[in-house]
């Protein structure tokens, strides 16, 4: 078992490694422009957002990296239980709640302090209960001079078959700034 889930653990990390990590002229100029860089596959429910923040990387990667501290950060997190911290994989229960929709899923979190990355996929071990068949993604990060940090974050969601196809967009859409946003305002 310990084997299996390293294995994964280091497939991911290859995964997120291999991701990208530089933007290109004209996604420099759109977040010159806008102060961040969004794609998204509505079809393919992939998405990315690129943004730079002003603190270093170490200060913004432990915000990142405090999962439990996320409710009081995060507009739509409601609670977040982590059942599990150990060899640098955390699994967390992650409750969101908001006018629209309310539901939870358990994700696992691969953490890579010397590279500053974060990748996680759903644990579909621990909740089947949720309104992904999959959901995978990374943060990465990038200093780019003393105080500023350049955030990438991506995901790739699969939706469960019942889930209807407006709550798809509306959570794909919303997710990647509400996931995202909360570290340009702490």
């Amino acid at each position: 078992m310990k084997i299996v889930i390293l294995f994964f653990s280091l497939s991911l990390m290859i995964f997120a490694n291999n991701e990208k990590v530089n933007l290109n002229e004209k996604e420099l100029k759109e977040l010159k422009t806008n102060g961040f860089v969004i794609k998204r596959d509505r079809e393919t429910k992939k998405g990315f957002i690129s943004f730079d923040i002003n603190k270093t990387l170490q200060a913004v990667y432990k915000e990142i990296k405090e999962l439990s501290s996320y409710p009081a950060k995060i507009k739509d997190v409601d609670k977040v239980e982590i059942y599990h911290n150990k060899n640098n994989i955390i699994k967390a229960k992650i409750y969101i709640d908001n006018f629209f929709v309310s539901f939870s899923n358990s994700v696992i979190h691969y953490i890579d302090d010397k590279n500053h990355h974060i990748s996680w996929t759903l644990d579909k071990k621990f909740d089947t209960n949720n309104y992904f068949a999959k959901m995978n993604g990374y943060w990465r990060l990038k200093q780019i001079d003393e105080n500023t940090t350049r955030v990438f974050y991506a995901n790739d969601l699969e939706f469960k078959n019942w889930v209807p196809g407006f709550l798809e967009n509306y959570l794909f859409d919303k997710g990647l700034k509400e996931s995202t946003f909360w570290l340009k305002q702490q």
